[in-house]
């Protein structure tokens, strides 16, 4: 079991690794209509409901989450940064088999949260490595039990031009996704 003291996301900084150029649609990134860098933690919480608000640091190195847990122990780990802005954008969305994460802080409560939810993409728990790959194909780094996926592209703001970076790692535990989080990072 690990425990969640808090996602780090200077990994997504654009032009770091090897990444796959590749636009991924938002809706592939999506869970229960949370998708990373368009909806915020008020918008996750009037969804889900109340969460404890976890903050940690301050400045370039400042974190903020919210947990959810489901009635069967899935585990929802929303997270911002400073580049979420004070509106606290999600910047990943983690979904975890019930057991292998242990929160250090309280989480909330939701029905909505379970074992069977998915990404819009078809990702969901307990998938195998072949039906993982199956989805979002070749990955950019794998081990045995873990495959990492970076993509880069383009997407158009306001009429300027952002690097969007998606970052997907899914962990395995007996050849089953128990872990699975997506990050996006928007810079210009």
């Amino acid at each position: 079991m690990k425990y969640v003291i808090g996602l780090t996301l200077i990994l997504l900084v654009p032009g770091l690794g090897h990444g796959i150029e590749k636009k991924v649609p938002e809706k592939d990134i999506a869970v229960l209509g949370l998708i990373p860098e368009k909806t915020n933690f008020k918008a996750a919480q009037q969804m889900l409901g109340p969460a404890h608000l976890k903050e940690s640091r301050d400045a370039g190195d400042y974190n903020a989450q919210l947990c959810y847990l489901g009635p069967d122990g899935t585990l929802l780990l929303l997270g911002s940064g400073e580049m979420g802005g004070s509106q606290h954008d999600i910047l990943s969305v983690e979904v975890a088999q019930a057991g292998f994460l242990k929160p250090s802080f309280p989480c909330g409560a939701s029905p909505k949260i379970n074992s069977a939810m998915s990404f819009l993409s078809g990702l969901r728990l307990g998938q195998s490595i072949a039906e993982v790959q199956k989805i979002w194909g070749k990955p950019s780094k794998s081990t045995p039990d873990s495959l990492t996926y970076d993509f880069h592209s383009t997407t158009p703001i306001d009429g300027q031009a952002y690097d969007d970076t998606i970052t997907l790692w899914v962990t395995f535990k007996k050849g089953r996704l128990v872990d699975s989080v997506i990050a996006r990072v928007l810079s210009n």
